[in-house]
C-alpha cells in the first residue's frame, strides 16, 4: 500500500505542469447590467397604482378625481419650489452636480447696464438663457451702432428665431400638468403676431445678404 502511494506521488510530481495562466476573456457589460438582471427577476404587479401615486398607503388615491388632484398638487409643489429658487437665488449657490446642470439653478437676471453697450458677448449670453426676443432687440441695436457681429452669431440667432417662431420658448410644464392639459385640448403655444412689422427672421436674412 505504501509503495503504491509513493509511486503515485512520484509519477504526479514528475509530470511537467504548465506555469502559464490564461485569463478569461472580459465580458463587456453596460453600467446598468446588474440592475437589469435584478429587474428581470421581478415581475410587474398590475394591481398596484402608478409610481406617481405611490405615497403613504392611506393617501394612495382610488378614484380618478383623487388621482388628478394628487398629480396636480405635486406639479404645483414643483412650480412653487422653482419660484422660491428664482426669488431667493442668493441662497442656492452650492453646485454639487458633476457635470453642472444649469437648469437646476436659478434663472440669470440680466442687468440693464449690460444692454447699454451691446456686443456679441451679450447676444450669446441672451441666447444661452433663451431670451430670444431680447437678443433680437440687442441685435438691432448692434446694427444701429454699426457693431460688427460674426456670421456664426447671426446663424445661431437665426436658428433660434426659426425654431421658436420669433418668440421666447414656451414655459415647460410639469409632466403631470401637461398631461391633464392635453386631455382638455388646451394649447400651450404663443399666438404672437407681427402685424404691419417686419418679422425678425426676415430682418436678419435681409441684413445678412
Amino acid at each position: 500500500m505504501l509503495c503504491r502511494i509513493f509511486h503515485r506521488y512520484t509519477s504526479t510530481s514528475a509530470v511537467s505542469r504548465s506555469k502559464s495562466f490564461t485569463y478569461p476573456q472580459r465580458i463587456n457589460r453596460s453600467p446598468t447590467a446588474i440592475l437589469e438582471s435584478l429587474n428581470a427577476c421581478v415581475q410587474t404587479d398590475g394591481g398596484n397604482p402608478t409610481y406617481l401615486y405611490m405615497d403613504d398607503p392611506f393617501l394612495i388615491p382610488t378614484s380618478a378625481h383623487e388621482k388628478r388632484q394628487l398629480a396636480l398638487s405635486k406639479a404645483s409643489g414643483k412650480k412653487a419650489a422653482r419660484w422660491i429658487m428664482d426669488r431667493y437665488s442668493y441662497a442656492f449657490f452650492n453646485d454639487v452636480a458633476v457635470p453642472s446642470i444649469p437648469s437646476y439653478f436659478p434663472n440669470y437676471i440680466f442687468d440693464e447696464k449690460e444692454f447699454i453697450e451691446p456686443d456679441e458677448t451679450t447676444l450669446y449670453k441672451l441666447m444661452n438663457w433663451n431670451k430670444i426676443t431680447k437678443a433680437y432687440e440687442i441685435y438691432k441695436k448692434c446694427l444701429d451702432y454699426k457693431i460688427n457681429i460674426s456670421d456664426a452669431c447671426k446663424y445661431a440667432l437665426f436658428d433660434l428665431l426659426c425654431i421658436y417662431n420669433s418668440d421666447n420658448p414656451i414655459e415647460i410644464l410639469p409632466p403631470e400638468e401637461d398631461w391633464y392639459r392635453r386631455e382638455l385640448n388646451e394649447t400651450n403655444q404663443s399666438g404672437r403676431v407681427f402685424e404691419g412689422k417686419e418679422k425678425p427672421i426676415e430682418s436678419i436674412f435681409k441684413n445678412h445678404i
